[in-house]
């Protein structure tokens, strides 16, 4: 039994079949999916059962449960190419901003690290590229500045064993958590590319702010207090004027077990949950550690983590609740998973109090994982 079975009221998941019998679900693990009004999502990048990148969008109507390819988008930043490990956030209405991750270049053998951030306006189809981040060799010379827009003047690094220079921030990030909060993009962590075979994990941060296409400075004497661990494939999302950072990989792949609230106001962080294996009395038991889980702000306050991989290198379709106002594990309604997943995606449609996973990866491969063409749907009470 599930450590956090609440009660037998609990609402369950059900599946979601698709309208037509002849056009399943795609096949997705590590892509992200974004609520567009009240009754569309869209879906971009992640792999595929082929191990291959598909690119464009796709949107699925919660209606009428089917799919349609989105046609091929225009402007300076298209086509949408294969990508993985990307952030794709809403920013203004009918606009998404897409960060980083990992692409396959037609003709390449290896994944490349994606360099852009690209604002896609869905309405009319068009991606702008606001942001071109050109990988360059380490240097260990302070960056020079420029005038263009794209360059990195006012990026600053947090941690408390930065890589060799700020200049590394100039490169792209892989599964690195993000966030948009009051017109500007936070970035944290990832693995970042060195232009070599291998990424370093990374607990430095960013700021871009969307409205002027320029990254943005902190004042000088901010005081960074606490740093957390350097790590990549955390869940996230904001809450109030914070980034929630949830577990993750860090170093030799050991998962993590800390989650930080990051207060992009202030751009300091603190602990937000510290694991026991003896929990305080009278508080329910809390989950494993865990990477590559779905997270989603539900009811305003409540951070609702589902699945992901756990301890034992493998996957849970375990769900749990955490109170934000009261820093506390709470009963809730919500169920595990009938199966476990894990590079999944949970969209949260709030008007319906509805929350849709899709895809993700099973164990079928150990930890590396088989795409599933998964979806599963829960209305809370």
């Amino acid at each position: 039994m599930m450590a956090n079975s609440y009660s037998q009221t609990q609402t369950q998941w059900s599946s979601v079949a698709s309208a037509s019998p002849e056009k399943t679900h795609p096949i997705r693990s590590g892509h992200q999916a974004v609520r567009v009004g009240d009754a569309q999502l869209l879906l971009y990048g992640g792999r595929d059962d082929k191990n291959q990148l598909p690119s464009g969008m796709l949107a699925f109507n919660v209606d009428s449960k089917e799919w349609k390819e989105v046609p091929q988008a225009t402007g300076p930043a298209a086509p949408l190419i294969g990508i993985e490990g990307h952030c794709m956030l809403p920013w203004k209405e009918d606009v998404l901003i897409i960060y980083g991750g990992l692409t396959n270049p037609v003709g390449s053998f290896t994944d490349t690290y994606h360099s852009s951030i690209i604002q896609y306006d869905i309405k009319a189809n068009f991606c702008t590229a606001l942001a071109e981040l050109v990988p360059e060799a380490p240097s260990t010379s302070t960056p020079t500045s420029t005038s263009s827009s794209n360059s990195l003047i006012g990026v600053v690094m947090g941690g408390k064993q930065p890589l060799a220079s700020e200049d590394l921030l100039r490169y792209c990030r892989f599964c690195a958590s993000g966030g948009i909060w009051n017109d500007k993009l936070f970035i944290f962590g990832g693995m970042v590319d060195k232009g070599g075979v291998d990424g370093e994990l990374t607990n430095s941060w960013a700021i871009f702010d969307l409205s002027t296409k320029q990254w943005v400075k902190p004042a000088e004497n901010l005081n960074m207090g606490y740093q957390p661990t350097a790590r990549f494939k955390a869940g996230a999302t904001i809450w109030k004027e914070n980034m929630i950072i949830y577990g993750g990989y860090c170093a030799q792949y050991r998962l993590l077990d800390e989650a930080v609230m990051w207060n992009l106001s202030t751009c300091t962080f603190r602990p937000l949950i510290t694991y026991t294996s003896q929990p305080p009395a009278g508080l329910p038991s809390v989950p494993s550690w865990r990477s590559r889980a779905a997270v989603a702000l539900i009811e305003d306050h409540l951070l609702l983590i589902v699945g992901g991989m756990d301890t034992h290198d493998s996957r849970t379709g375990e769900a749990w609740v955490f109170d934000l106002e009261k820093s506390m594990w709470v009963p809730g309604p919500i169920s595990c998973l009938p199966t476990a997943l894990s590079a999944h995606s949970l969209t949260y449609f709030p008007s319906r109090k509805l929350l849709v996973l899709f895809g993700g990866s099973d164990d079928r491969f150990g930890p590396v994982g088989y795409p599933l063409n998964t979806m599963f749907q829960l209305s809370l009470p």
